[in-house]
């Protein structure tokens, strides 16, 4: 019974490498350079200050796009990372008094595997991190120009020089419904 179960979880790890290696890396190399080049345009517009609401608005929604992709990405070999940690841990703590490690060489096998498998999720979640700062920067911008427009200054109600077109567009809303009856006699 030890045997099979053996043989079946060598057979699922063998599966889950090669499954996970068939899948992963969902992001290209090309795929990071588009992603590269909008982040750092994003950045010298944002550096700039002077875009209008519509382009940071745009900016806003590409740069999200790009964030939820790589979000999903960080997840990239999730399953084959956990399995490797398991093993590493198996293996027991390296011994500290200069004893020799039996398992010292199939120990740095699975720690180059981790770091093999690991590689596409750290790059992705670095990525990650870097679209979210800038869609806060975005976000920044937006709000400090909505909080500048809502306190700026408009014409004081009693400066009487404005008064004149608002009172005589108000007396004509009122003459224009009675207009009528003087036509009717």
């Amino acid at each position: 019974m030890k045997i099979i179960r053996l043989i079946a979880l060598t057979c699922f790890a063998f599966w889950a490498t090669f499954a996970t290696v068939a899948f992963a890396n969902n992001m290209t190399d090309e795929d990071y350079a588009q992603w590269s080049n909008l982040a750092n345009n994003s950045e010298e517009i944002l550096a700039s200050g002077r875009a209008i609401e519509s382009v940071l608005e745009n900016l806003r929604k590409d740069v999200a796009v790009w964030r939820t992709r790589l979000d999903q990405e960080q997840g990239v070999n999730a399953n084959r990372i956990t399995i490797l940690k398991e093993q590493i841990t198996a293996l027991g703590a390296t011994p500290e008094d200069g004893a020799v490690d039996p398992f010292a060489d199939r120990r740095t096998e699975l720690n180059k595997q981790l770091l093999e498998m690991s590689a596409p999720s750290t790059r992705a979640a670095e990525s990650f991190y870097r679209a979210d700062g800038i869609i806060k920067e975005i976000d920044k911008q937006l709000l400090n120009r909505q909080t500048s427009a809502l306190l700026s200054r408009g014409q004081s109600p009693f400066d009487f020089d404005a008064w004149g077109l608002v009172l005589k567009n108000f007396t004509k809303s009122f003459a224009t419904p009675f207009s009528g009856i003087n036509n009717w006699f």
